[in-house]
């Protein structure tokens, strides 16, 4: 079977291309439905230099969190007051705010910001509680928490990565 394409026989008559995130995503026709192929593109290092974080940061609480279930206001406004962008390595500081996984390292990723607002939210998590986070990484999921309870403790084994929190 070929990977990253149409099975074989398959004639494609077109194509159009849409860039969303690290993504190129071909849409191709597929007998009646499209076929729709993802696969990963390279990020542009430069960072503009009219990025709007903060812009940024809002537009992923209103068109990620509050649409994906996301209610309790604490997880909320824990997101909305951290500068995601910090936590990533500088070259990826642009598309911090994406709907994805942000690499960070290889084989290691910055959690998907409804995804981790999801677990945040279903775990309940109370001021007085102590949370433990194994596998820190950059510490942008301690600083979350550090908002939500009153001890956090984060272990990360990389001291490269742990050496880029909040950096």
């Amino acid at each position: 079977p070929r990977i990253g394409g149409p099975p074989s026989g398959v004639n494609i008559a077109a194509e159009s291309l849409a860039v969303t995130g690290t993504y190129a995503l071909s849409v191709v026709p597929y007998g009646d439905a499209p076929y729709i192929s993802r696969r990963p593109r390279p990020l542009d290092p430069r960072e503009p230099e009219d990025m709007d974080f903060a812009e940024r940061r809002r537009n992923m609480v209103e068109s990620q969190l509050r649409t994906n279930k996301v209610i309790d206001e604490q997880v909320i406004a824990a997101m909305a007051a951290l500068p995601r962008e910090q936590f990533v390595p500088k070259a990826y500081r642009g598309v911090a705010y994406m709907d994805e996984d942000v690499a960070i390292a290889p084989g290691r990723h910055l959690m998907e910001p409804m995804v981790l607002a999801r677990l945040l939210q279903e775990a309940e998590i109370q001021p007085s509680e102590v949370a433990l986070v194994v596998g820190a990484a950059t510490g942008y999921e301690v600083a979350v928490l550090a908002k939500l309870t009153s001890t956090v403790i984060g272990l990360e084994a990389d001291a490269a990565l742990s050496q880029l929190a909040g950096a």
